[in-house]
């Protein structure tokens, strides 16, 4: 029997304390452990550009066969593209945030958006008669159009549906922190004391459950319905909730992002040609919890 080659990975994530990212880690870490050839060496970017390209330099140095990268700035992606393909011939694949000239595994943003959409514009038809007042769009701008194409084709999805001023829509940047995310929220409808119907979406479950606090913290639970995108522990649970107004999220499913990610990495290893995208199943779920 040839015996396998061995490789090492080097997985740099988003920010390990993370709900997500760290299901997206754990996830990882279980399909490597799955294969006695893989070694995986696993660092933390923490939303931190130097430390994203530090952890890129490491992994150069080690000179480990494949990286993974999930870093929240695009705009640095050259620069790891750089560090590790044209300086060392690593192979990349790019977590979520694309990186030019390497291989793409996340999520499919236009579908993800227009999925939270569609949620969005049926209940504001049911309970709303199609009108609202204002809307809030919680976005990161680190990602560029990237993420952002999520909250562009959940409005454009919602505007097939119903009709809004496209004057009452104002985007947030929300640092993808949650406590800025809730003092900025706070901020925006503490300005909107007059309106009653305010539609809010989030880019990530960071983001939506912000939108919920801040709600919460200023009691204007009946003005507003939310979307988010995710489906992290904590957003289900938000689901569940008797008195939310997170009517649905997109889900991802983070738990499946390892095994996905080992098979693309052993094939580029191997040599093989693989698809340039490459997208995760996504799931909607609603207020009733259960995924359509």
């Amino acid at each position: 029997m040839t015996q396998q080659a061995s490789f090492t990975i080097g997985f740099s994530n988003l920010q390990d304390s993370s709900p997500f990212c760290a299901m997206v880690k754990s996830s990882l870490e279980a399909a490597v452990a799955e294969h006695p050839n893989l070694t995986l060496i696993s660092r933390d970017n923490d939303l931190n550009d130097d430390l994203a390209l530090a952890n890129a330099h490491e992994f150069a140095e080690l000179q480990v066969n494949l990286a993974i990268i999930f870093h929240i700035n695009r705009l640095i992606g050259d620069k790891i593209y750089q560090i590790l393909t044209v300086g060392k011939r690593i192979p990349i694949i790019a977590v979520d945030i694309p990186i030019l000239w390497t291989t793409y595994f996340g999520v499919d943003n236009k579908q993800a958006g227009a999925l939270a959409g569609a949620a969005l514009g049926k209940w504001i038809n049911a309970n709303w008669a199609g009108q609202v007042d204002k809307i809030l769009a919680l976005t990161e701008s680190r990602v560029t159009d990237v993420v952002r194409l999520r909250i562009d084709q959940a409005l454009a999805t919602l505007k097939a549906m119903i009709h809004y001023n496209p004057d009452n829509l104002l985007y947030v940047d929300s640092g993808n922190v949650h406590d800025l995310s809730v003092e900025r929220t706070i901020d925006v409808l503490q300005r909107w004391t007059d309106y009653r119907r305010i539609a809010l979406i989030g880019f990530n479950e960071d983001t939506s459950l912000a939108l919920m606090d801040a709600v919460r913290a200023l009691g204007r639970l009946d003005d507003v319905v939310a979307v988010g995108q995710g489906a992290d522990r904590a957003a289900l649970d938000e689901l569940a909730r008797p008195d939310t107004r997170l009517i649905a999220t997109t889900g991802y499913r983070p738990y499946a992002y390892g095994a996905h990610l080992v098979d693309l990495a052993q094939r580029i290893l191997r040599g093989e040609r693989v698809p340039a995208n490459n997208y995760v199943e996504l799931d909607l779920f609603t207020a009733a919890h259960t995924p359509t």
